[in-house]
């Protein structure tokens, strides 16, 4: 195997590949954080058309600077420790402002003589139907649902009866695929409905929340903050 990967030239560029994986980002970054690849659904996440567009750019050139900092320290662990980081849930905020939930697998690039380069990573949206394999399409059904009802109370025992399980059953099963719980999944989709409400109209922060199945404008905030890391208002000068 040695053998084999050094007669492997330099220059192969094995990120290709990933550009005929659908839904799947691919990354390479130097010690410094410096992207040095990516795939074409990295390129099209930040509006790019060539790969050179975003070679030597960062996550905080990229990111909100709180969401960069994570990004950054997991980074930073996986080169220190040499030790790949994988399935890791996190958010990401595309260049419009409109975020999603997230499944990464980092990995440590290692020199010949030994030497941490940097990291390389595969990122994928964590309730992407490619990653939703046929036997679940009561999952499929239970986002359905969370989908068109987010603005109404939703009891888990109701959405454990979607898929057919019991209630302890469908709560394990539910986090065992989409890394998270139902309740915290539900708050996810009425938070992102609240970004798409800041950005597309001048409705109060109130009112939105409302709309969104919070209780009020204080819950919103807690939750908003929690997910995304700034406040609703934050958000919206940002991006409304």
């Amino acid at each position: 195997m040695r053998d084999f990967v050094e007669q492997v030239r330099p220059d192969s560029l094995y990120h290709r590949l990933f550009d005929h994986l659908p839904d799947i980002v691919f990354f390479a970054k130097d010690v410094e954080g410096r992207i040095v690849a990516g795939n074409e659904e990295l390129l099209k996440r930040f509006g790019f058309r060539r790969e050179e567009q975003i070679i030597g750019k960062t996550d905080f050139d990229l990111h909100p600077h709180s969401r960069a900092a994570k990004y950054r320290a997991d980074d930073l662990a996986v080169m220190r420790s040499g030790r790949p980081m994988l399935r890791i849930v996190e958010m990401f905020i595309d260049q419009m402002g409109v975020p999603d939930w997230y499944v990464t697998n980092k990995m440590p690039i290692f020199s010949r003589e030994g030497a941490v380069l940097g990291v390389m990573g595969t990122i994928q949206k964590i309730d992407s139907p490619r990653r939703l394999a046929m036997s679940d399409r009561e999952l499929a059904k239970v986002l359905r649902y969370v989908k068109d009802h987010f603005a109404e109370p939703i009891a888990i025992p109701v959405l454990a009866g979607i898929a057919g399980f019991s209630v302890r059953h469908f709560e394990r099963w539910f986090k065992e695929r989409l890394r998270t719980t139902p309740r915290q999944y539900i708050t996810k989709v009425r938070v992102f409905q609240a970004c798409e409400e800041l950005r597309s109209r001048r409705s109060s922060i109130s009112d939105i929340a409302l709309g969104c199945g919070f209780y009020d404008q204080s819950a919103l905030t807690r939750a908003f903050h929690r997910q995304m890391g700034i406040t609703p208002q934050t958000y919206r000068k940002m991006y409304g």
